[in-house]
């Protein structure tokens, strides 16, 4: 082989790898990618696609779906109510955000009187109200009111922080004429709390639920403390038995 020719074969070889390395390595990658939590496969140590191990995602069969304990709605004053439902989330270390519902309320004929379409974030292991105020029927009364979660629940790992907050109430006045309860939030924690809703929750004599109230707290310093006051326009229609303060922390928090 000449000098020339061998000299051609070397540079048509080196132009052959060169191809194969542009060519390949792109084949490579898409076929030997590192698993994720976004990928849509179960692979690495997920016990689900893209749920479970090391994702944030919790795999829906490993926990329990939240409880609708109660749903009920309060007058506020003539034609104007306020509708709440109670819920419960078992689960130690999972929450959700941005999870839809809809309450629905009919008359005592089973007519809709009223929907209502919302969402919410589910905070971990936890008792909490979902609030909708100011729903006005105006001459229609509802007679039933029922809530329902209208969207699948994505669960992702969450601590509860809600040790973190100490709730001081002082009780309930003005009963004859315009109710108010005074609150105290105190955080216990080292990091500020953000985006707390508060819910007062006024039951009668037997037990039952009969007003509700809701307001939102944006933030509580650090070994700080909140005052927060619940006020309605008029007596309430039977005795008070006692009084509920519930808070709902954001799943961002």
């Amino acid at each position: 082989m000449s000098w020339s020719s061998k000299n051609r074969s070397i540079y048509l070889g080196g132009l052959i790898l060169i191809l194969v390395i542009v060519f390949a390595l792109p084949v490579y990658n898409i076929f030997n990618k590192e698993p994720t939590c976004f990928d849509g496969k179960q692979n690495s140590n997920e016990r689900g696609v893209d749920c479970g191990g090391g994702c944030e995602k919790i795999c829906g069969f490993t926990v329990a779906e939240p409880l609708i304990l109660w749903t009920r709605s309060f007058e506020v004053r003539d034609g104007v109510y306020n509708s709440v439902a109670m819920i419960e989330n078992p689960n130690l270390s999972a929450g959700a955000q941005d999870v839809f519902y809809t309450f629905t309320l009919l008359d005592d004929k089973g007519v809709l009187v009223y929907e209502r379409k919302g969402k919410t974030d589910i905070p971990a292991q936890t008792r909490f109200p979902i609030f909708e105020g100011t729903i006005v029927t105006r001459e229609r009364a509802p007679d039933k009111t029922f809530f329902e979660f209208t969207s699948k629940v994505e669960w992702l790992t969450q601590e509860n922080i809600s040790s973190n907050l100490r709730i001081n109430k002082r009780g309930i006045i003005n009963t004859d004429s315009s109710p108010r309860v005074d609150v105290e939030l105190e955080n216990r924690g080292f990091v500020s709390i953000k985006d707390v809703e508060l819910f007062a929750i006024i039951y009668d004599m037997a037990d039952n639920a009969m007003a509700s109230s809701k307001t939102l707290v944006e933030n509580i310093s650090p070994d700080s403390m909140e005052k927060v006051t619940f006020t309605w326009p008029n007596p309430f229609k039977s005795p008070i038995g006692r009084v509920e303060i519930l808070p709902k922390f954001g799943t961002r928090n």
